[in-house]
Order: structure tokens, then sequence, then C-alpha cells
């Protein structure tokens, strides 16, 4: 017995983000890897009640920042926030949830830029976004996810060739 997975459904697009949105919509509904991993990457920012602009997702905690967001004087101002830790949940104020967003950006920033340092990385850095080459580079990245669970990675993290 085979099931399907897809139903037909119709909707109106603005022509001003046809072009944009159209080709999104394919990408989060294919039905492959791609398609589930769109979908398990943007199912958070669904649930709730305000829009969900940022989620910072530590081991133990959870930090969400809810919009719509508001310029004020010249600063982005989100609504509210939510935080999770092991003592529940707890409910931020727009200054708050702001505070908490600039720290945390921060403290992203300091981290990579040690990361960046410690394993040699700037020279590796490139002015433009290189693109992925899919059918080779995914097959490279497999066999180095199996090589890496299995012991055979360099100090800097990366995987012996």
């Amino acid at each position: 017995m085979q099931f399907q997975r897809t139903k037909p459904h119709k909707f109106h697009v603005p022509v001003d983000i046809e072009c944009i949105l159209v080709p999104l919509v394919k990408r989060l509904l294919a039905d492959n890897a791609d398609g589930d991993a769109f979908q398990t990457a943007i199912r958070p920012f669904f649930s709730g009640e305000r829009p969900r602009m940022e989620i910072f997702d530590g081991n133990n905690t959870m930090f969400i920042v809810e919009g719509p967001t508001y310029v004020f004087e010249g600063r982005t101002w989100p609504l509210g926030g939510q935080l999770l830790t092991s003592g529940g949940w707890m409910n931020l104020d727009p200054l708050q949830t702001r505070l908490l967003q600039d720290h945390l950006k921060s403290a992203i920033d300091a981290a990579v830029f040690r990361w960046v340092i410690n394993n040699s990385m700037f020279l590796k850095a490139r002015v433009c976004r290189q693109a992925r080459k899919r059918p080779f580079d995914d097959q490279v990245a497999l066999r180095q996810i199996v090589d890496a669970a299995h012991g055979k990675e360099l100090e800097s993290g990366e995987p012996n060739a």
C-alpha cells in the first residue's frame, strides 16, 4: 500500500514576490531530505502566539525573540521574548529581550572570531560566498562525517582527507 504525501493546494502570490516565494515553496515542499530539513528548520518559527524573529538555541537553554519588530528613534525593538531554562519559561519585555539579544550576538561574534583565529581560518576567507556543488560536496561531507564519527579528525576540527 502506498500513501500519497502531497495534497494539491491553490494560492495566490503577490506578483512582486513571486520570483522569491515560488522557488522557496518548491524547496520547502520537496519530497526529499532537503524538503524535510527545510521543514524541520522553520517549524519552531511557527509555534507561539507572536511571530518568532530569532531563536537562540543553546544546549540547555532557548531564547526566542518575538515580533513583529518596530523601529523607534533609529533602533529596532522586538515586542518581547521568551526564555526557556531548566527552571522553566520566562517572559521578557522588549527592553530585556533587546539587551539579551545584543549580549548573545556579541558573545557569538566573540566565539566565532576566537574559533576562526585558533583554527587559522582567515586565510580561507573569500569576499563572496562560495556556492556548493551539491552532488560532489554532499558526498565529501558525508565521508567526513563518517571519518569524524570513527575518530579520524585532526585537532583543528578538520577531518583527515
